[in-house]
C-alpha cells in the first residue's frame, strides 16, 4: 500500500511498478477468465476485478481517500462489474459485462496482495 499525501488530503493506493503490463490483449473483445478454487470457497467472494489509472512509472488502483479528517473507502469506483458461470468441477469462469476498453487492469482476489496484471491495446498500440 503506497500512501500519498496533498494539499486537499491524503489517498491510500495499491501501486503495481511498471507503467506497461507485459502480458496484452487486443481490445474489443470480451473478456473470460477461468479459475479454480479449493473445495467450499464461495467464487463470489474469490475475485475482484479493476481497473488501474497508469501514473508516472506505476499502474495505481485508488483504495481510500482522507478529506479534513473523513476517510472513504473508494477502491469500487476502479472495480469492473463481471460475473461468475461455474466451468467444470472446481473451476469457475469470470465473464466480464461489456467489451474491455484500452488500458490496465488487475484480477486478484480479496484476501491476497497478488493480482494477474494485464493490459488491453487500442486499435493503433504497437506491441
Amino acid at each position: 500500500m503506497l500512501f500519498r499525501s496533498g494539499f486537499n488530503g491524503r489517498e491510500n493506493v495499491l501501486a503495481m511498478p511498471g507503467a506497461r503490463s507485459t502480458v496484452r490483449l487486443p481490445a474489443g473483445k470480451p473478456g473470460e477468465f477461468v479459475f479454480a478454487v479449493e473445495p467450499g470457497t464461495n467464487p463470489r467472494r474469490y475475485v475482484q476485478f479493476f481497473r488501474m489509472d497508469v501514473r508516472k512509472d506505476a499502474r495505481e488502483v485508488l483504495w481510500s481517500e482522507t478529506v479534513n479528517g473523513r476517510t472513504a473507502v473508494v477502491i469500487n469506483k476502479s472495480q469492473v462489474r463481471f460475473r461468475i458461470a461455474k466451468h467444470g468441477k472446481l473451476s469457475f469462469k469470470v465473464v466480464l459485462e461489456g467489451m474491455l476498453s484500452p488500458g490496465e487492469y488487475a484480477l486478484s482476489t480479496p484476501t491476497s496482495n497478488l493480482g494477474f496484471c494485464f493490459g488491453v491495446d487500442g486499435p493503433g498500440d504497437v506491441r
